[in-house]
C-alpha cells in the first residue's frame, strides 16, 4: 500500500530532483523515493545523536510561503494528514 504525501520543495531542491531524474533516467517520484530510502538511516542516526529538539520549526514566513505554493486541495490533504497523525498519536498508534 502507498499513500501520497504532498510536499513543497524549495526551487533549488526541486531543480536538483529534476537534474538527478534526468541524469539517472528515473522519474522525479523515484528520485525522491530513493533519496528517502538512502538518506533515512543517516537522518535517523543524526537525530538520535542530537535529539529531535535540535530541529528548528518553520518560521511563520516559511510556513506561509510553503502554503502559498499549494492548491486548496493540497492544503486540505495536508490538514487531513495532520489530523490523522494527531489522532494516531492520541490513540497510541
Amino acid at each position: 500500500m502507498s499513500a501520497p504525501i504532498p510536499v513543497s520543495f524549495p526551487d533549488e531542491l526541486l531543480a536538483e530532483v529534476r537534474e538527478t531524474a534526468r541524469q539517472t533516467h528515473l522519474s522525479q517520484q523515484d528520485v525522491i523515493r530513493q533519496s528517502t530510502i538512502l538518506g533515512m538511516p543517516k537522518l535517523r542516526e543524526q537525530l538520535a545523536a542530537s535529539g529531535v529538539d535540535s530541529l528548528t520549526p518553520l518560521s511563520d514566513e516559511e510556513l506561509a510561503a510553503s502554503y502559498a505554493k499549494m492548491s486548496a486541495e493540497e492544503i486540505a490533504e495536508d490538514a487531513a494528514l495532520g489530523r490523522a497523525s494527531l489522532k494516531a498519536q492520541k490513540d497510541g498508534k
